[in-house]
């Protein structure tokens, strides 16, 4: 029903129209009055006759609101008046029974009640004093009762309807997982079979990769390949082709771990160009690399976590990435070799490898041969699916071959800094304020020197980009002669004005050496947007090798026992400007079973059930943290923000095995080489190293006694 169907009934009866509230108003639309029915809002005195209608609107409380209405309207109204309740509320047995029952004790008589097909209002009510002239009836909304009852009732139908049809479906889903299941089995059964055929397959394979036939064709085809070199160890790799094979296993099941490890040559993948050498050896043995012999005793050792970069660099870029990666490095005269029998993940051009008394120098029209070499190396890297990256300096002049060769991507950035060769480590607190310039020139000394150079004084003129970060990171005020470059440090002194240089050098020269707090902050800058560990990390992500070269500045938060409070522990972990990559606890102790928070805000808490008295109960947690540090939290210890980020970066600086604070704070104790401190990050394969100690303390002596 609609509102202008209480009127159509009654053609004439109605004469105007009362709103009891200007908010009443709102019901005009859908009375849909003739122009001949006069309107206004109820003044609260003028009388209200007989063919005159009130119209109320109630809205949350339509008792109370019928009640406030009523009280100022009944007495003014005449016998034959009506008044007519619009509810907002949808009705429902509990809203009408309150309604009929306030309608009751009003003495108003119910001439009619429907529901609405509105939102608002949702159902009416039509009253008139019970002194009219006999309709209605008092109390009398059970039509309206009986309209509620049939929408029940045909609600429940559907309902049911539906109720009815959801068994239907679930019935039938059951059937399809049975039916399913029968399909996994005979699957799984298949799938067994299958791996039985494979695992045979694998063993005819491997006796047919051990059989003389197919060593004597990869010999010969060796030389069809490189018929010079070839021809010379053909009668070499004949004979070891031809003679018993010494590692072959007694049995046809048995396999020896020295087989395991041997070397195979692989075959290319379909669709991969073969190599014009032989083709590119992989290591048997998971996580193992082949490296190139050379590379011995000149880096650090191997770590299969690691990088591995073979690369066309310059004597700067080598010495920079020699501890962020393992660095492979190519020469005139080895590289196509180098590359054909190793397994690096990028080949890198470095733009400053050709400058004059560099291996690579002059490469181009100067010395066509080594770009042919280069050209030759990198159509080898390309073949095996290495991606090549050309690393363009931001202060260095584009070198001509670099156009030529085409890389798959042009890294035009600074290659990054090498914190553990320029850093702030034992600055002398009284250094000269005189300014030094420097420049690429400068590097002609080698960069030890030009890093010694740049931490022996407080103020530094930097021609060169790259330097003025390394004299930042080394703790030096720089002040750079020329426009603010993009990438540049916010730190560095961008002085374009000749005329304004002069006083900025005697202002920077006036305010003395660095701060220590200063220069952690400086350095803390460069090491999250700067370092070469972060640049390798961008070069990773863009390549989408599946490297993690940032892996190395992971902490692991161990809380030493007796750990009973855990507040301060979240509270200082939280506010980390560098997240822990998880939270080490005892399983005894209290503190552990209270860490949710951390694991809500994605931090993983792992907790330990270690060996009561142990005195190598360190040594449990070193095996399960995933972290190649782990920084140690005690009981009401106050961490700052940036403690764990500063410990990291004098980690990277020094490289260090273990790093704590001096344990009296005296001053000037920052970035120094102390016979003692009190440890706070420890590297994660001393907690492994089972030395004998009395709990909660560390051995640090004896961990120094044994050489780290």
């Amino acid at each position: 029903m609609r509102l202008r169907e209480l009127f159509r009934a009654e053609p004439g009866r109605l004469g105007g129209v009362v709103y009891a509230r200007p908010r009443d108003r709102e019901l005009a639309p859908l009375l849909d009055l003739p122009d001949s029915v006069a309107s206004h809002d109820d003044d609260g005195h003028r009388p209200i006759g007989a063919d005159q209608m009130v119209v109320v609107s109630a809205g949350d409380d339509p008792v109370a609101e019928l009640r406030a209405a009523a009280g100022s309207i009944l007495g003014r109204m005449a016998p034959t008046a009506r008044l007519l309740l619009a509810i907002d509320r949808p009705a429902d047995d509990d809203l009408v029974g309150a309604v009929d029952g306030t309608i009751t004790q009003l003495g108003l008589a119910v001439l009619r009640a429907d529901l609405l097909p509105y939102q608002r209002p949702r159902w009416v009510v039509l009253l008139a004093p019970k002194t009219s002239t006999g309709d209605g009836s008092p109390g009398g909304l059970a039509s309206l009762a009986g309209v509620l009852n049939a929408r029940h009732a045909g609600r429940a139908r559907a309902l049911d309807g539906q109720l009815a049809g959801l068994q239907r479906s679930l019935a039938q889903a059951e059937a399809e997982r049975a039916a399913t299941a029968e399909v996994a089995v005979a699957s799984a059964a298949e799938a067994q079979a299958g791996r039985a055929r494979i695992g045979k397959l694998e063993q005819r394979v491997r006796q047919l990769e051990r059989s003389r036939s197919i060593r004597a064709a990869r010999a010969l085809r060796g030389v069809a390949q490189h018929p010079v070199r070839g021809s010379i160890r053909l009668p070499g790799e004949l004979l070891r082709a031809l003679r018993p094979d010494r590692m072959a296993p007694a049995t046809g099941s048995a396999r020896t771990a020295a087989e395991a490890d041997r070397v195979e040559r692989a075959e290319p993948a379909k669709g991969v160009v073969p190599s014009m050498g032989p083709v590119r050896p992989r290591w048997k043995a998971a996580g193992a690399r082949l490296l190139s012999a050379h590379h011995v005793g000149l880096h650090p050792p191997p770590d299969p976590d690691r990088m591995v970069i073979a690369g066309v660099l310059g004597n700067e870029a080598e010495i920079g990435l020699a501890d962020a990666a393992t660095v492979l490095p190519l020469r005139p005269h080895d590289a196509l070799a180098v590359l054909e029998r190793t397994d690096p993940d990028l080949l890198l051009i470095d733009s400053t490898a050709f400058r004059p008394g560099q291996a690579w120098g002059h490469a181009g029209l100067d010395a066509p041969d080594r770009a042919d070499r280069l050209r030759a190396a990198v159509r080898a890297a390309r073949r095996a699916g290495i991606p090549v990256v050309a690393w363009q300096w931001a202060t260095r002049p584009l070198s001509a071959v670099l156009v030529d060769l085409e890389p798959d991507l042009r890294f035009a950035a600074l290659p990054g800094l090498p914190l553990s060769l320029y850093h702030p480590i034992d600055l002398a607190p009284d250094r000269p304020m005189q300014p030094v310039e420097v420049g690429a020139a400068s590097l002609g000394a080698g960069p030890e020197t030009v890093a010694a150079r740049l931490r022996s004084n407080g103020l530094v003129v930097a021609a060169d980009l790259d330097l003025a970060h390394a004299a930042l990171a080394c703790g030096a005020r720089v002040i750079y002669p020329g426009p603010a470059a993009p990438g540049a440090s916010s730190r560095l002194t961008a002085v374009d004005d000749d005329a304004a240089f002069a006083a900025r050098v005697r202002e920077l020269a006036s305010a003395g050496p660095r701060p220590a707090a200063e220069v952690r902050a400086v350095l803390r800058e460069l090491f999250g947007t700067h370092a070469v560990l972060t640049r390798l990390g961008e070069l990773a992500a863009t390549l989408d090798l599946g490297l993690d070269p940032l892996a190395g500045r992971r902490v692991s938060v161990l809380a030493l026992p007796p750990f009973e409070d855990p507040s301060g522990l979240i509270e200082a972990v939280l506010r980390q400007q560098h997240r822990p990559a998880e939270i080490l606890a005892d399983l005894a102790c209290p503190g552990a079973q209270r860490l949710d928070e951390l694991v809500r805000a994605g931090i993983p808490v792992r907790a330990l059930e270690l060996p009561a008295g142990s005195a190598t109960w360190w040594s449990g947690f070193g095996a399960a943290s995933s972290s190649a540090l782990v920084a140690l939290w005690r009981d009401g210890a106050a961490w700052p923000a940036t403690h764990l980020i500063d410990l990291v970066c004098a980690h990277e600086c020094s490289g260090a095995d273990v790093l704590g604070r001096w344990p009296d704070g005296a001053a000037g104790s920052d970035y120094v080489f102390a016979p003692a401190a009190r440890p706070e990050l420890i590297r994660r394969e001393l907690l492994s190293d089972p030395v004998a100690g009395a709990p909660p303390e560390l051995p640090v002596d004896a961990w120094a006694r044994r050489g780290y």
